[in-house]
């Protein structure tokens, strides 16, 4: 009689045991399942991550290239001058200013006085672009 219940009640414990093991080989793998996915979804975004820092340095090194004023000068207006539809009034406008741009010493070829007045003073030129990134530049290196 000891034996037989000796017997029931170790029964009742594997049985009990065999299913506290299958609940764990189920949660497991559950678990398992459950850090494959976070794992790839981890991989996406680390490859969009890594994507998106790559492209911010291939802007900042475009912009560093960039980075620079662009002078204005008289070859600006010299192009201008052989567009097809500027009048030709206009362009032997442009063209007496250029030659007075190039007068440096206040005569033209003659000796005359240019009618500048002849003065020695040059205005310095402007830049027909200056590069204004510079804040753009900063923030992408904070990023």
């Amino acid at each position: 009689d000891k034996l037989a219940s000796d017997v029931k009640r170790l029964g009742e414990e594997i049985a009990e045991h065999q299913a506290s093991k299958t609940k764990h080989e189920a949660d497991l793998k559950a678990e398992v399942s459950r850090r494959e996915k976070d794992h790839a979804a981890f991989l996406a975004e680390e490859k969009d991550y890594s994507e998106s820092v790559d492209a911010l340095e291939r802007a900042l090194a475009i912009l560093n290239k960039e980075d620079y004023d662009r002078e204005g000068t008289a070859a600006a207006l010299l192009q201008v001058t052989t567009a097809a539809r500027m009048p030709e009034k206009a362009k032997s406008i442009v063209a007496a200013f250029m030659s007075m741009m190039d007068d440096k010493d206040g005569k033209d070829e003659e000796g005359a006085t240019s009618p500048l007045g002849g003065t020695d003073y040059a205005a310095p030129e402007a830049s027909a672009y200056e590069f204004q990134s510079g804040g753009v530049i900063d923030m992408l290196k904070k990023l």
